[in-house]
């Protein structure tokens, strides 16, 4: 078994941030589509700028929470370690 000590805050935090952004890109396509079938439910259609702006600004908020989150995750970690023992992995 091998122990996890330390996490580099900023490797993490990019990571994460990056993962969010494609996770965040996904869902607000598929929200986006679904408001361009709206109409059918009665519910105001979106436009196309509007879609993209919403796209676009979306997956950088998602991507910027994400950054912010790993960040504060690695940070936590590397506090409680210092206290406990790491996360233990089994290496081949």
């Amino acid at each position: 078994m091998r122990e996890i000590e330390k996490i580099r805050v900023f490797s993490a935090a990019k990571i994460s941030g990056i993962i969010s952004a494609i996770l965040g890109f996904i869902i607000i396509v598929v929200y986006v589509l679904f408001l361009k079938i709206a109409p059918l439910a009665g519910i105001a259609p979106i436009t196309v700028g509007a879609a993209l702006s919403t796209i676009v600004v979306g997956s950088i908020f998602y991507g910027i929470i994400g950054f912010i989150g790993g960040a504060l995750y690695a940070w936590f970690y590397n506090l409680v370690t210092k206290y406990t023992k790491g996360i233990e992995i089994e290496l081949k």
